[in-house]
């Protein structure tokens, strides 16, 4: 007895309906269903386990995550120091996201000198 409805944000739930007399062998029936319940119904959303699966994954990736918020932080944490760049100019999403192109643009570039140097960056332009 499974059924599709639509919830109040707009997701498909999927029903699950289970009578008292299946769970009546179930170890964990007094956390689900009171004494004098007949039906078991549960609702979930229709991708629940694509997002148990990445919280799964999540868990054991602290080690990488950390790796990884120590490689982003850095160009962050200079284009809002060095560069002054608190805020966003402009609005809306494709004028936003120019201006970040932008930033990140002059932020690749000095790395690229920065590695490089003038001399070396010439050099590979000639090549």
């Amino acid at each position: 007895m499974n059924g599709r409805k639509r919830d109040a944000a707009g997701k498909w739930q999927i029903r699950y309906i289970s009578r008292s007399a299946t769970c009546r062998i179930c170890a964990l029936r007094t956390r689900c269903l009171t004494e004098k319940a007949k039906l078991r119904v549960v609702y979930r959303w229709e991708h629940e386990s694509v997002v148990e699966r990445h919280l799964a994954r999540m868990r054991h990736a602290g080690a990488l995550m950390r790796r990884r918020t120590g490689l982003v932080e850095h160009p962050f944490g200079t284009l809002k120091c060095r560069a002054g760049y608190r805020h966003f100019l402009l609005r809306g999403f494709e004028k936003v996201r120019g201006e970040w192109s932008l930033m990140t643009l002059c932020y690749n570039f000095t790395r690229v000198l920065s590695i490089l140097g003038l001399n070396g960056f010439i050099a590979s332009l000639a090549r």
